[in-house]
């Protein structure tokens, strides 16, 4: 952390300041002290924040391997005056002395000091003490420039697991203290994330058997596991339970399961990932739709990207920004390698105040199956009181009323009559594959706004019935909807059958129905304008959407989700039901305005669609009652009758339950 108590000037000052290491070898000394961190993690054994910049490496060898008691004499401040090189200095420190040695150390301080400029603090603009920081290494300063005035490096214990109802938190009664924030920070946050990752089991879905797994073990890759800091204790604490996309949470209600290990070598996250039953595209009683749901693979891929870049950069963020771009569908049961980077937003009017991450995944054969960007806002860099920085972050974490959704009866239209739950070649002893081979032999509609057409018709007529809800009976903006004469809805996921022809309903699909509310905390409700091709939607969360076992913060997942559905939607029900997601954006994001038990308005629309051309764009925008953007996003459609034409019947993959 930062530290400047060095002690007075003496005599032998010049001798300790001799064997100073220089630049090149400081670094050497930081990738020295990282190495036997990660080696004495166990032992909870660290390097002071100085010891790069003053101990030689036989120094600091010998700290680590006596346990800590072994530390040489702290190198005395330097006197305001000394013969030798001199620089002007600054004119912010003309009142203070006239001259400099420390040539090195003064330029790159002073370089921290034009790039970040003016800097609010908890108090006012920030000035730089230069007397109090001449012993700083730089990356405190820049650490301490970059919290404004707040984050001092200091690791923190261990915590166990939260007992009892992990979804239960009280309602904070005061505001949030500067100094409570002093244990968050990316050094505490990868000590945690590996020593707790020492003695956790693997997620039920995963073992050393798989390939990720075995390979990052052999390696000897530390295990990491996500914390999240509490600001009432000031630690970090972690809960079995997980998240909304870690932990066995994730798998049993959305069907992820990831293992993640630091390299530190190469400063990257590796994450296994294999998805479950519960990620699927749609099922009903009979069949299931093989392909993971694109909003399920957002929410796995965003909380590898945010993992990495908690532990490359800071423990504190909040998503932004994020894009897609998937090369292969991902399926169930096979095991994924993702490989995660993430390092300070250096662009022009970034201001250090964002994080950017990326990561590859890869299937087994080394086929790359999707590609994933995101930026994150670094919270502490908007000042503590900010309404975008800590006040917002500590405020989302809070509510005036019981964390607990209120889950009322049914208030939805009955289902109709002309579902078809199975295609005609199923039958009650299993798949008739004669019959299927000849269905794929006779002509059925290719025409993509014919089959829209068809798509509409059964949608609207199977409805979407359900015995629970997340909307109140009264709710204004569902009744609205309801009501409106001009639309048409709510409707439930269906897919095209390409062998036989028929729309099949998946009233069970990863956002329909009853079971996307009771395991994925999403009630979703969208309703159809034909005439102006648009979808108006209503849309609630339970705690089953939180980020975090113990906090009222919306993962990002569930909006992804949510808008990757109601795009997919619109495009079925009015262009044509064969086109598929190729490209996802998140244009907006702000999570510190998205809780649990109230109803957000959904908005969606197409943006592009040439006639002939296979590539078709739709924008969704989700809004609070008051007009607050809170999400938005962009699909962009590949349709798959467009691109292979007839031979489109033969690449969706349905398989009986």
């Amino acid at each position: 952390g930062i530290n400047a108590e060095y002690g007075e000037f003496s005599p032998e000052g010049t001798s300790q300041a001799a064997r100073m290491p220089s630049s090149e070898q400081e670094q050497e000394n930081r990738e020295l002290i990282d190495e036997l961190e990660e080696e004495y993690a166990l032992d909870s054994i660290y390097a002071p924040s100085h010891a790069a910049a003053e101990w030689t490496a036989e120094e600091i060898r010998e700290y680590f391997e006596s346990d800590g008691e072994t530390a040489p004499p702290p190198k005395p401040k330097l006197p305001l005056e000394r013969p030798g090189d001199q620089v002007q200095c600054p004119e912010a420190v003309a009142g203070q002395w006239q001259h400099w040695t420390d040539l090195e150390w003064l330029e790159e301080a002073l370089e921290l000091v034009e790039r970040y400029g003016q800097v609010e603090g908890p108090d006012g603009p920030l000035v730089l003490d230069w007397q109090q920081v001449e012993r700083w290494p730089i990356k405190d300063i820049d650490e301490w420039y970059a919290s404004a005035g707040v984050l001092k490096a200091t690791s923190s214990a261990l915590r166990p697991p939260p007992e009892g109802d992990a979804l239960k938190m009280e309602s904070r009664k005061t505001d949030p203290e500067p100094q409570c924030w002093s244990n968050c920070t990316v050094h505490a946050y990868r000590r945690e994330a590996m020593r707790t990752g020492l003695a956790a089991d693997w997620p039920s879905n995963l073992s050393e058997e798989d390939w990720v797994i075995r390979e990052a073990v052999e390696a000897s890759l530390p295990r990491v596991i996500r914390q999240f800091f509490n600001p009432d204790t000031q630690t970090f604490e972690w809960s079995s339970l997980g998240g909304y996309a870690c932990g066995e949470e994730a798998v049993a209600n959305r069907g992820i399961a990831t293992a993640m290990f630091w390299d530190s070598s190469q400063l990257q996250l590796i994450c296994a990932l294999k998805y479950g039953i519960n990620s699927q595209g749609g099922k009903n009683e009979r069949v299931f739709f093989d392909l993971v749901h694109g909003g399920c693979i957002h929410s796995a891929m965003v909380e590898v990207l945010a993992e990495a870049a908690r532990l490359a950069v800071d423990p504190l963020i909040g998503l932004v920004e994020y894009l897609c771009k998937l090369s292969k569908p991902s399926t169930h049961e096979l095991c994924y390698r993702i490989e995660a980077t993430a390092e300070l937003d250096l662009t022009e009017g970034s201001n250090g105040k964002f994080v950017r991450a990326s990561l590859v995944s890869r299937n087994q054969e080394g086929d790359v199956v999707g590609s994933h960007t995101a930026r994150f806002l670094r919270y502490n860099s908007r000042g503590p009181i900010s309404r975008t920085g800590l006040q917002a972050y500590w405020d989302s974490l809070s509510l005036s009323r019981p964390f607990a959704a209120n889950v009322f009866g049914s208030n939805s239209t009955e289902m109709g009559p002309r579902a078809v739950l199975a295609p005609c070649y199923v039958k009650e002893e299993g798949l008739d594959q004669g019959l299927a081979d000849r269905l794929l032999s006779q002509d059925i509609e290719l025409d993509g706004h014919k089959l829209a057409d068809q798509y509409r018709k059964a949608a609207m007529a199977f409805g979407d019935h359900r015995s629970e809800s997340l909307f109140p009976p009264d709710d204004l903006y569902l009744n609205q909807l309801q009501d409106d004469p001009t639309l048409v809805g709510p409707w439930l996921k269906h897919i095209w059958d390409p062998i036989s022809g028929e729309m099949l309903s998946m009233p069970d699909s990863h956002l329909s129905g009853n079971e996307a509310m009771r395991l994925r905390g999403i009630d979703f409700r969208h309703f159809l304008d034909p005439k102006a091709g648009t979808s108006h939607g209503a849309l609630r969360f339970s705690e089953k959407a939180v980020d975090y076992a113990f906090v009222n913060v919306i993962h990002p997942g569930p909006l992804l989700l949510v808008i990757d559905e109601a795009t997919a939607e619109l495009m079925k029900a009015t262009i044509s039901p064969t086109c598929s997601t190729s490209q996802f954006k998140l244009t907006e994001f702000k999570s510190s305005e998205i809780h649990v038990g109230e109803t957000y308005r959904v908005e969606t629309r197409t943006t592009q669609d040439i006639p002939g051309k296979p590539t078709i764009i739709c924008e969704c925008v989700i809004t609070k009652a008051d007009g607050t953007v809170v999400a938005a996003g962009e699909a962009q459609m590949a349709d798959m009758l467009r691109i292979h034409g007839a031979g489109v019947r033969k690449s969706l993959q349905i398989s009986l339950r």
